[in-house]
């Protein structure tokens, strides 16, 4: 009878084990986009979506959800009050500065750090009558005036777009408070104004400007990588044009707060085959973006990095105290 007894008692403890072990996910898990459906985010998550499919790396179905509004506050707000890691989203440069600036109260360290997936460089581009033809002009000439060209940036104040400027405006010896911004909601109207001649100087993703420029209807005079990219080889990087800087546009995955430890490791484990693959290779190269590739680890030291970053340079051009 007590052998009986231990036997049973055995058999529970292995089934407790089992059930701890290997069991998440138990249904069916969701990927959140802080952006309307069509977007660069939205194209992001949606490859994520096919190279997990595609590779057969998850046996779950796989949701996309837009969650647009508030500059991605709406999305990370969701994220946040998920109970555990079958929800998990897409994460910008926003979500540290709209915590810097007082228009959230949402903070990156209230959700959990999960991958560093990927990066778009940036590019600083002018339109092709503008006369600017290097680097150099366009800062020689904010020097010697700051408000003599219009600047351009979107979706937001605060986004990799903005804060590139304000770098290598604070490198070049230019009070970044001083310059003239114009700040549009989406990538497309940044375009438009400076196709159109409304404004003089943008910075935008590669993917956005590089076929104009091919067709010579605005010239990129600089790009953020540290070396030259293939989709524009004739393009200098900003250190070779003069400003000693690398910025990526990065994108990463966050999850809820208090997720478990197998749940962070699960999704870390699947982002890292996933990046490996030829379905995602393809994604990038096809869309100008590298693999910017970081565990969960080195993604919450990689996000204190940003967010001391950011606040400086938003106190440089006096957004926050």
């Amino acid at each position: 009878m007590k052998l009986k007894l231990l036997v049973i008692a055995l058999l529970f403890m292995v089934v407790g084990c089992s059930s701890q072990t290997g069991s998440f996910p138990q249904k069916n898990v969701e990927l959140v986009v802080p952006s309307s459906a069509g977007g660069g985010n939205d194209r992001l998550l949606r490859a994520v979506q096919d190279t997990l499919t595609k590779e057969e790396l998850m046996e779950q179905n796989i949701i996309v959800a837009n969650k647009s509004g508030g500059g991605g506050e709406v999305a990370w707000q969701h994220i946040k009050k998920q109970k555990d890691g079958h929800s998990v989203g897409l994460t910008t440069s926003l979500l540290l500065t709209n915590y810097l600036r007082d228009k959230s109260d949402l903070s990156y360290e209230d959700l959990t750090p999960i991958v560093t997936l990927a990066s778009e460089w940036l590019v600083l581009a002018v339109n092709a009558e503008s006369g600017l033809e290097s680097l150099e002009e366009v800062f020689d000439q904010l020097r010697e005036n700051p408000k003599s060209l219009k600047l351009a940036f979107g979706p937001s104040l605060g986004g990799d777009h903005h804060l590139l400027f304000l770098q290598a405006a604070q490198m070049s010896g230019i009070d970044p408070s001083e310059l003239d911004i114009v700040v549009y909601e989406g990538g497309g109207e940044v375009t438009n104004a400076l196709l159109g001649g409304h404004v003089n100087v943008v910075t935008h993703g590669v993917a956005a400007l590089a076929e104009h420029h091919e067709v010579g209807s605005v010239n990129i005079l600089a790009v953020s990588s540290s070396e030259r990219i293939e989709e524009l080889p004739e393009v200098p990087t900003f250190k070779e044009a003069g400003i000693d800087l690398e910025f990526p546009h990065w994108r990463g995955i966050v999850g809820p707060p208090n997720m478990s430890e197998e749940e962070v490791k699960y999704w870390e484990d699947k982002f890292a085959e996933m990046v490996e693959t030829e379905t995602w290779r393809t994604f990038l190269k096809n869309t100008g973006m590298s693999n910017y590739y970081k565990n969960s680890a080195e993604t919450k030291e990689f996000l204190e990095q940003q967010n001391d970053n950011a606040r400086e340079l938003l106190q440089s051009a006096k957004l926050i105290d």
